[in-house]
């Protein structure tokens, strides 16, 4: 993690420049940024880019994208890196501070205390994300959550089961973090947490309901191409 002191007082509105070299470039890029003492880090993605096509030698962009608004006094920026199967590069070229007026502070805590608006639903699938990024602690488990504080999202519903295959520790369902070969990230991913004793959906629904939003858990009822029930067998078998 790298952290950057910000060295103002007051509200102000966050936006972050990221340069995009076509030299390095990857993909899409994603930035990990939350403030010192946020619960976690929030992920801003951008979509691809167009350079053009002929570019110049040592061709670059630059994007700009909002964070956040906050009270930045004695706070600190952080940046972390993304990881799993397909992490992405990123590189930070700037940090804007607006500095906000009390009127604007005014509005801004008005609208994030109004529920009237909050009609939306956010449904987590419970093992996309886990495919190819790196979800394996209380904090990365946030990351999902997170982006929800202070939206239009009301509820959250987050799949726990596929058929009879689970996302964590089961007498009756097959889990899907079991010791069977894999290449998929997901299975790693569900192993480390069940390793630290840490139930994904559990700790979503407990940061969710501190945010004021609902949560439910989703049951689905097939996947992965077969007709459950199912159970794996140990390799040789």
């Amino acid at each position: 993690e790298v952290q950057l002191p910000l060295g103002v007082k007051g509200w102000h509105d966050i936006s972050l420049g990221i340069w995009i070299p076509k030299h390095d470039y990857d993909g899409a890029v994603t930035v990990k940024v939350k403030l010192d003492n946020d619960p976690c880090f929030i992920r801003l993605s951008e979509p691809e880019p167009v350079f053009g096509s002929q570019p110049r030698d040592g061709a670059s962009l630059v994007v700009e994208a909002h964070f956040k608004a906050a009270d930045l006094t004695g706070r600190r920026l952080v940046f972390g890196k993304t990881g799993g199967s397909n992490p992405k590069k990123a590189y930070i070229a700037y940090v804007r501070l607006t500095p906000l007026a009390a009127k604007e502070v005014r509005k801004l805590h008005a609208d994030r205390q109004r529920n009237d608006t909050r009609i939306l639903q956010a449904a987590i699938d419970g093992i996309s994300f886990f495919s190819t990024g790196e979800y394996r602690t209380k904090a990365q488990i946030l990351e999902l959550v997170e982006p929800y504080r202070h939206s239009d999202v009301g509820k959250v519903t987050w799949a726990f089961c596929y058929g009879d295959s689970v996302n964590y520790p089961s007498k009756i369902g097959a889990f899907l973090g079991s010791d069977r070969p894999s290449r998929n990230n997901y299975h790693e991913n569900f192993r480390r947490l069940a390793a630290a004793g840490i139930i994904p959906q559990a700790v979503a629904a407990e940061h969710a309901h501190g945010m004021g939003l609902k949560f439910e858990a989703m049951f689905r009822l097939g996947m992965f191409g077969r007709v459950p029930p199912r159970r794996w067998l140990p390799p040789g078998k």
